[in-house]
């Protein structure tokens, strides 16, 4: 895949102390399958905190799977600020060995329903390495767009975790990220002393119960939206202004 690489100034340790005392803390997490991270996080989904599960399964046409997500919430999402939502995206994977087969029938919309904004942290694990989605431009870029939109303009990050098949993120691109409006802040490596502090967070139950080795490759990347520039004084000049007679502050 492309090389991606953050910024120093990112602090991993001060992200997520911040994530943790926020009173108000607002995730979203896409593609959560069975195993969603709600009931990992080093606070509860009470009061002001909440969180949004949205999964397609693109493998299960029939949407038989459905029951899952109302299984999930009646185990565990009850009484919580916890909400799992089922998202159609309007097509499905065509199911054929070998099973990573990038073949896709339908059209692949992944807009949610939840408004402009409201994340303070939208989280995917694997999914943007799911073949259906890194084969493709067109619904890499799309499902690019929608998790730029829910995060928040300021304050917002989004996490990508990938460890499955990371090798098939042939177009993950620092100029694809950059026209959804979004920048790197890290990209955090298995041998990197980050990486332990992350799992916990971030790993899945699944992968708890059985450890898998993450693949050659594996990172996370922290995501942030790209801020507008103030503008400078060339740029005056080049709408008339700051010119004789005009005076400006």
């Amino acid at each position: 895949m492309p090389s991606l690489t953050g910024s120093p100034e990112f602090n991993i340790d001060a992200y997520l102390d911040q994530r943790a005392a926020n009173p108000s803390f607002t995730m979203v997490e896409i593609g959560h399958a069975e195993f969603p991270l709600p009931y990992q996080q080093p606070f509860e989904f009470e009061g002001d905190r909440r969180y949004f599960g949205f999964e397609s399964w693109l493998r299960d046409p029939l949407g038989s799977r459905l029951e899952d997500l109302a299984e999930l919430h009646y185990q565990h999402g009850a009484g919580k600020n916890i909400t799992y939502m089922y998202l159609d995206p309007g097509g499905v994977a065509i199911k054929k060995r070998p099973w990573r087969s990038p073949e896709y029938e339908g059209s692949y919309d992944p807009t949610t329903p939840l408004p402009a904004g409201i994340a303070d942290e939208v989280v995917l694990a694997n999914v943007f390495s799911d073949p259906h989605v890194a084969f493709n431009l067109d619904r890499t870029t799309k499902l690019l767009s929608e998790v730029s939109r829910l995060a928040k303009v300021i304050g917002g990050e989004v996490v990508l975790r990938e460890i499955g098949t990371p090798q098939y993120l042939t177009l993950l691109s620092e100029q694809i990220l950059a026209e959804a409006g979004l920048q790197i802040d890290a990209r955090v490596e298995p041998s990197d002393e980050a990486w332990g502090k992350l799992e916990p967070v971030y790993e899945g139950e699944r992968d708890k119960e059985n450890p898998r080795t993450p693949q050659p490759g594996s990172f996370y990347l922290f995501l942030s939206k790209i801020q507008p520039r103030e503008p400078f004084m060339s740029d005056l000049g080049s709408l008339g202004l700051g010119q004789t007679g005009i005076d400006l502050p």
